[in-house]
């Protein structure tokens, strides 16, 4: 018999990880704290990930980092319907009781379980459509990382809800730094080759399932009314559906390029954009992870909700603009350096992926708009509508080789994010107009800066560090150039986009406040 007083005491550590009344006071600053710890960690993860990269590529052959593309490209398909939304129904609603925390919590892990049997059961059928048999068991192992995910994933949504950064993003860092040593350490002193990059991902799914548990204080109790978990069950399956759509043009690259070019050639392309994604890594994944969670407890204000929305992408674009010029203008350095000689071929696919970087932060904003107002029903029907567009782009780009889906999938990208954006600012009380002035700054200066460094002739070894630090240098002068003789066009414009960045850093607490 359950003694009272340990009862009473659990009742209690489970509401305060419920609750969100508190964080109303201080909303504003609080998610800018969160956007810099969160920007801090993924500096640090990437960082780990750089080191990873370019232990690893020089250890295992480009056939290697194939083979485990093949197998994550049908365990990230499976993955897809591991957390069936209900983290982003945990963290959205304005308030959210034990009983439906507990029911979605059962649900998780139910559907992470039966995943895991589904993606073992067709695993031979991954290795039939590769045409290989390694693929078979690799799939099996890497599929673990389902469960192990699944069983933090509604600890993971409370502690964002309950915006505890800190102790999110430490999270994040100490996972994926766990499970960089364990793989760097076993392609060092072990001959296992691409299975060390297997053992990586599934440490670092572990530890951070572990550390989740222990810094949440919440914990599951029995379920008596599953009908309450019906709302937020509809708002993540409506956001599954739209993960799932999505999923066609995240993997159909890695899909067609290995049925048709092989495990080479994959390995080129995934390296190229793995490290492509790394500076997306650092503006969206910290970006999305505060924003969405203070647009959520805004919803009700439509007028501090657009203002929080604006302020928080004019940040995403100051930041993720000039790394995309740079990555278009130091683009062989990067990779040499990276990846060393062998991975040559990956120089020119990274030139081409980096395109889309300039168009994805903006992209990914939307995201926002739909989860925190719940409609991700409207979010399903634009995947339906863009990824038959873009999975059909990459198809024609084929024929031309690995560069050729990058290059049509960067610049099918950019056309259709204005398309997006509309689509996703109806019937929201937020205007498309004001949106694209308050980010044509950035975007405008960091393609007169790539304009001019182009033309520019350093007087350096190609491919070296001094070549990369020169590039670096260059392009960072000619963007603040270029910045500061575009900003005197707006005027008043100008003045509100520098208090939008205020805002966000929480470095005008008056107006930080107001907003929140």
């Amino acid at each position: 018999m359950t003694d009272p007083s340990t009862q009473s005491r659990r009742d209690r550590l489970n509401e305060a990880a419920l609750g969100t009344g508190h964080l109303m006071d201080n909303l504003g600053r609080r998610t800018a704290r969160g956007g810099l710890l969160a920007l801090g960690a993924q500096v640090a993860r990437i960082g780990i990930s750089l080191v990873s990269i370019a232990v690893m590529a020089r250890l295992l052959a480009p056939a290697d980092f194939g083979l485990v593309a093949m197998a994550a490209t049908v365990t990230a398909f499976a993955m897809l319907f591991q957390d069936l939304g209900l983290s982003a129904a945990t963290v959205q609603p304005e308030t959210i009781d034990q009983n439906t925390v507990s029911a979605l919590f059962f649900i998780n892990n139910a559907v992470g379980l039966g995943l895991f049997v589904l993606t073992a059961g067709a695993s031979p059928l991954v290795a039939l459509l590769f045409d290989d048999p390694r693929v078979q068991l690799l799939t099996l192992v890497m599929a673990l990382t389902i469960p192990l995910t699944a069983l933090g994933a509604q600890h993971r949504a409370l502690l964002q809800r309950g915006m505890h950064w800190g102790a999110l993003q430490g999270i994040g860092v100490a996972g994926q730094l766990l499970g960089a040593a364990i793989g760097i350490g076993l392609v060092i002193f072990t001959d296992i080759g691409y299975w060390a990059l297997a053992a990586q991902a599934l440490s670092a799914a572990a530890g951070q399932t572990l550390m989740l548990w222990i810094a949440s204080s919440w914990r599951p109790s029995l379920v008596g009314d599953w009908a309450a978990a019906r709302p937020a069950l509809q708002f993540g399956l409506y956001l599954t559906a739209f993960s799932v759509v999505n999923y066609m043009h995240r993997y159909a690259d890695n899909i067609l390029i290995g049925w048709r070019l092989g495990a080479v050639e994959l390995g080129f392309y995934s390296r190229a954009y793995t490290i492509m994604s790394l500076p997306l890594q650092v503006v969206n994944g910290p970006a999305g992870t505060a924003v969405i969670g203070a647009l959520s407890r805004l919803q009700s204000r439509p007028v501090e909700w657009a203002r929080m929305y604006v302020d928080s992408l004019v940040v995403l674009t100051f930041a993720s603009a000039p790394v995309a010029g740079l990555l278009i203008y130091a683009a062989s350095e990067i990779i040499r350096l990276l990846l060393g000689p062998n991975f040559a071929e990956s120089t020119d696919i990274f030139r081409a992926l980096a395109i889309g970087i300039f168009a994805q932060p903006i992209m990914s904003s939307t995201g926002w708009l739909w989860i925190s107002t719940g409609k991700t029903r409207r979010m399903f029907k634009w995947a339906l509508m863009a990824v038959p567009v873009l999975v059909l782009s990459m198809v024609a780009g084929l024929a031309y080789g690995a560069i050729g889906v990058a290059i049509a999938y960067s610049v099918t990208f950019t056309v259709l994010t204005p398309v997006c954006t509309i689509f996703a600012a109806r019937q929201l009380p937020i205007s498309v107009a004001e949106i694209y002035t308050a980010i044509s700054w950035p975007l405008l200066a960091s393609l007169a800066a790539l304009g001019v460094c182009i033309n520019i002739h350093l007087p350096f070894a190609p491919d070296s560090i001094a070549m990369l630090a020169a590039k670096t240098i260059v392009y960072g002068v000619a963007y603040l150039v270029a910045a500061a003789i575009i900003g005197t066009l707006y005027g008043q414009q100008r003045r509100r986009l520098v208090a939008s960045v205020r805002v966000f850093f929480g470095m005008n607490r008056q107006t930080s406040e107001a907003a929140g």
